[in-house]
């Protein structure tokens, strides 16, 4: 330990033992070392110190070294090094999960369970009632009148499915956790698809199930490419969210530097990086998504070929035919669907046994326990005899050993607040008084000053109950910036700026905020030209696909088989050749895309980081522009506008192309079976809807329902010590009880909502089947229409709800995309009050005398406009000469500093520089012409070499290292080496330095005409050893 530090410690243990009623005896030896401690402490009037404690404090330091510094085979002390197995993973059966499950809670779980099981098997059982429905067509063309009893028969199966699903979905919603009801849901859905494809035709449906596994191959591939590309996408955009939160965190050294061109450089470099995995992130989605399609088409068309031979030998007809085909696939994906929840299954038992073990640890101190003596009466006498003592956690590092210690009670002051306070200052109570304000008023001084340390600055001033330290095993005040790169900051994607409020905002506006954003992608659009034209015909596709499908359906029926024959192979043919067109046009759809999205996204986060930092630093000092939430503005405004402009107009004009083909060709083969079912479209899109909100979870934000209870507890956790020491263990857990009525009210009624809307939807669905099949049999008996339009037109244009549906389903990103827009041309369009590079301002000369004055000003900051700081401050500092300002903490010399450097600007009075207003200069060429050392010396994470060469672009190796040698930096262990490896990875924190060195190698190295130094910096000249004043003044 440092003398400074033992003078320090010693002054703070000498308050303590003052309020005490304590004596301090302290006898310093004139070198301490680490081996021994400088005093001991004897407490009046009663001490028996009869310890081995003198070496305790350097070895408690030593130890807790070590027990982070890496050993030779890989492993820390801590555990979990190479060298090392991990414990197994302790996991409870599936059945305890259920440990405190009650009765009520058994039959909930049980009807939910049954309804998830009749949900998932009410799609294969319509699939074969609709097999049987369209036999009834086909095969009845000579009986109307059966024929319409027929269709009448299963359109009423149809209704009844409707209600089964109602009822169903209701219980499982209500009644049933989301994945477990997902789970027996998807379960029960391959069961009975491949119950129904083989009791219908098992050769058909064993040849489904052999191209099965195939399709999934092809999209596993798919999701791991994808998977791959994305982590490399975030990794890149982690680099480049690292760059905007050390410019942000260090914009006074930015500015000071005229660092912004370098600091843009540096993110988009960065951003190319993402923007180079983005291309290739769309040319892989593109040819994982065409391959996809490529394989479906193909396999369909094997088994309508191999249909249309089972057909043609009667092994089967054409609707258990279709049917076994949809089953069986529906089947095979169910399985697929289920395995995310057998995932979250595992992890739930591995919870569970963590949160057992806690449930059933038993304390060694029982805190509840009701044993033990109560104290009738209380003097404040404290007695510690032969206490030996070592933190559980640290049991090989002893804190006490054989210590005894005596404290008599005693009342230092009695009374109320005011009379305390009018005991005068010498008063024990005044003191404390005292000494919190001093407290508070450092803490609110630095949290002013300090830009390295935002977070923990603000901390101390509002003085919350946590205060979560980002980064574990390091101070919550590092002068280092790499500490930042590697930190966990937790970024809410629904967090909350200004420019997110709720308002309505006219049509008008975000119309003119959309072409404004088209604008600035306009030198893309022949990109995006290609990628609509890859969008239109991919979307045709689909409406194709089912015009195939029910041609071959109809054909399947035609007496004629050679007829039959020739048609199922031409059709065969037509779908080799739509998977071949899939696969292309596919690819151009999303690769083009991408590249619009990618070059909007990269240009969009480029302007808003240049707004950003021509803004002046009063802007900064707002909680709201912290480091952490602009980092996040920038990824997430942009990924949002992108998500909204890019990726969502290619999946709308896809779809939008989709609908205009099937309308087409419904109108075209029968128009009034085509009306009937575009009436009926809401039900049907609306059903869809519900439907992928169901896939997607209706539990909603829970975790924001949750946020009371979890904060609660977080606090409790972090102050246990203050809940253990007032006994409040009781009072936390009801106030945590009180705080989940809440979520559980909104479970509940999410749950009957989303269970009946769900159901609703469904019935509604499978009641405009119904009418549309019955309608189309209606045609067919009149002669209007015949079977073969009429299933044509049915099964396309159900086929383009699909499509309307999922374009509706793309309004929560719209929505979100409108309020990036508007955040986004928010920052653009902001004027900034200190212009860093007018045009029309003087430029500065090139030979300043360096003469500073302040005349009469007065300036408060604009975060705290009722504060003043000057009033009617003169000021001057003569050229060639140094100026010390001396003062306490939060006198303002800091802000003197800032006023020079035009930081900020006065309410009244002027700031001259040679005579000169500082308003009239160019402030960028006036700021080139200054040096300053931080107040918090605060170094960027990358090499040493280009540290010390920040702001002067133009300086040689040669000159960084005389630089170097003046400033006493030149003796940093592999200064040299780092200066040759200037091009290698980040490694300047990797050295044990100091910063000041490397800050006053900086400014040494730019020569300006006027230097600015802090406290800590001066210290530095004084101490510094190689370094004189006579290079400050040169």
């Amino acid at each position: 330990m440092s003398q400074e530090s033992l003078e320090i410690k010693t002054t703070e243990q000498w308050k303590w033992s003052e309020m005490q009623g304590l004596e301090l005896v302290s006898e310093p030896p004139p070198d301490p070392s680490p081996h021994s401690l400088p005093f001991t402490t004897t407490p009046a009037p009663t001490v028996n110190t009869n310890s081995t404690y003198q070496q305790q404090e350097s070895v408690v330091e030593r130890r807790e070294m070590e027990s982070t510094e890496p050993k030779k085979d890989g492993t820390s002390s801590n555990g979990g090094g190479n060298g090392e197995k991990p414990d197994d993973v302790a996991v409870v059966g599936f059945g305890e999960l259920f440990r405190f499950a009650d009765g009520l809670d058994y039959v909930l779980m049980g009807i939910g369970s049954i309804g998830a099981f009749v949900h998932g098997c009410s799609l294969p059982i319509f699939l074969r009632f609709f097999a049987d429905l369209v036999n009834s067509f086909g095969s009845n063309a000579n009986n109307m009148d059966k024929m319409m009893q027929e269709v009448l028969k299963y359109a009423f199966y149809f209704l009844i499915v409707g209600a089964a699903i109602w009822a169903s979905s209701w219980a499982g919603r209500f009644c049933c956790s989301f994945l477990l009801g997902n789970f027996i849901h998807y379960m029960a859905t391959f069961v009975s698809g491949f119950v129904v494809g083989f009791t219908a035709v098992w050769q058909l449906a064993l040849v489904t199930l052999a191209v099965v596994p195939l399709i999934a191959v092809i999209g596993g591939i798919h999701a791991t490419t994808l998977a791959k590309l994305s982590g490399r996408s975030q990794e890149a955009l982690s680099q480049a969210g690292n760059i905007v939160e050390q410019t942000i965190v260090q914009i006074r050294v930015v500015l000071a530097f005229v660092g912004e061109s370098r600091a843009l450089q540096a993110y988009s470099t960065a951003l190319k990086v993402a923007q180079r995995i983005g291309y290739k992130s769309g040319f892989s989605k593109g040819m994982g998504l065409g391959a996809t399609y490529f394989v479906v088409f193909c396999c369909y068309a094997l088994l309508l070929w191999y249909g249309g031979y089972l057909v043609r030998h009667h092994y089967t007809n054409g609707g258990l035919a279709i049917a076994t085909m949809f089953a069986v696939m529906i089947g095979g994906l169910g399985i697929g669907q289920a395995i995310p929840s057998m995932g979250a299954f595992a992890k739930a038992k591995v919870a569970a046994a963590k949160i057992f073990r806690i449930i059933n640890h038993k304390p060694t101190i029982d805190r509840n326990s009701e044993s033990g003596l109560e104290l009738e009466s209380v003097t404040g006498l404290v007695a510690l005899k032969n206490i030996d003592f070592a933190y559980p956690s640290r049991p090989d590092a002893p804190i006490l050993n054989n210590f005894s210690l005596n404290v008599p009670g005693s009342v230092s002051e009695i009374g109320t607040h005011d009379e305390l306070i009018a005991k005068g200052e010498n008063g024990v109570y005044a003191k404390l008084i005292k000494m919190q304000e001093a407290a508070h008023e450092t803490a609110l001084n630095n949290a002013r000053k300090s830009s390295a340390r935002p977070s923990s600055a603000r901390n101390s001033v509002s003085s919350p109950i946590i205060a979560r330290n980002s980064s574990y095993g390091r101070s919550p005040y590092s002068r280092r910036l790499s500490d930042f790169s590697t930190s966990d900051f937790s970024l809410s994607l629904d967090a909350q700026f200004p420019n997110y409020r709720l308002e309505k905002l006219a049509f008008k506006e975000q119309a003119s905020s959309f072409w404004r954003l088209a604008k600035m992608n306009s030198p893309e659009w022949v990109y995006a030209l290609v990628g609509s034209i890859g969008s239109v015909i991919c979307g045709s596709l689909s409406a194709f696909f089912a015009y195939v499908l029910s041609a071959v359906l109809s054909v399947y029926y035609n007496p004629d088989h050679a007829y039959m024959s020739r048609e199922i192979a031409k059709y065969c043919y037509l779908l080799i050749g739509l998977s071949s067109a899939a696969l292309i046009f596919n690819t151009l759809q999303h690769s083009f895309w991408d590249i619009v999205g990618e070059n909007l996204t990269k240009r969009v986060r480029e302007k808003m980081l240049t707004a950003v930092l021509k803004n002046e630093i009063a802007w900064f000092d707002q909680e709201e522009n912290e480091s952490a939430r602009i980092a996040a503005r920038l990824a997430l405004d942009a990924n949002n506008v992108r998500s909204a402009i890019g990726d969502r107009i290619s999946v709308i004009v896809q779809n939008t192309a989709l609908m205009l083909v099937a309308c087409t060709a419904g109108f075209v083969l029968q128009w009034r079976l085509a009306l009937v079912l575009i009436a009926v479209f809401p039900l049907v899109v609306a059903a869809t809807v519900l439907q992928k909100m169901f896939m997607n979870g209706f539990s909603g934000d829970l975790e924001a329902a949750h946020s009371k209870a979890t904060q609660l507890a977080g606090e409790a956790i972090a102050n246990v010590r203050t809940v253990a020491a007032f006994n409040s263990e009781a009072k936390i857990v009801g106030l945590f009880s009180s705080n989940l009525e809440t979520p559980l009210r909104r479970c509940f009624w999410k749950g009957q909502i989303a269970g009946s809307g769900f159901g609703i939807a469904q019935f509604s669905l499978y009641a405009s089947y119904a009418l549309g099949l019955w309608y189309a049999s209606w045609l067919v008996k009149h002669g209007i229409s015949d079977f073969s339009n009429t299933i044509r037109v049915f099964m396309v244009l159900m086929v383009s709800a699909n499509g309307a549906a999922e374009t509706l389903t793309l309004a929560p990103d719209f929505i979100k995309g409108g309020r990036a827009m508007r955040s986004v041309f928010d920052l653009l369009d902001r004027k900034t009050e200190i212009e860093p590079d007018d045009p029309d301002a003087t430029p500065v000369p090139d030979r300043l005398r360096g003469e500073v004055e302040l005349k009469h000003v007065d300036f408060s900051y604009p975060t705290r406009p009722d504060i003043p700081i000057f009033r009617d401050l003169n000021l001057r500092a003569r050229a060639g000469k140094i100026l010390a300002l001396v003062g306490p903490s939060g006198c303002g010399k800091s802000s003197v500093i800032a006023l020079v450097q035009r930081f900020y600007e006065p309410s009244s009075g002027r700031v001259m520089i040679d005579g000169k207003d500082i308003r009239k200069y160019n402030l960028k060429s006036l700021r080139k012409h200054i040096a300053i050392v931080p107040q918090e010396p605060c170094l960027f994470a990358t090499t040493i070499y280009e540290n010390i060469a920040y702001g002067s672009d133009s300086a040689t190796e040669a000159e960084i290292i005389e630089a170097a040698t003046l400033a006493n930096a030149h003796k940093i262990p592999s200064l040299s080496d780092v200066l040759k490896e200037k091009e290698g990875d980040p490694v300047a924190m990797d050295v044990d330095l100091d910063s000041n060195d490397v800050c006053i190698t900086v400014q040494t190295l730019r020569w300006a005409l006027m230097m600015l130094l802090f406290s800590s910096a001066r210290e530095h000249f004084a101490f510094g050893g190689t370094v004189d004043e006579d290079s400050v003044h040169e």
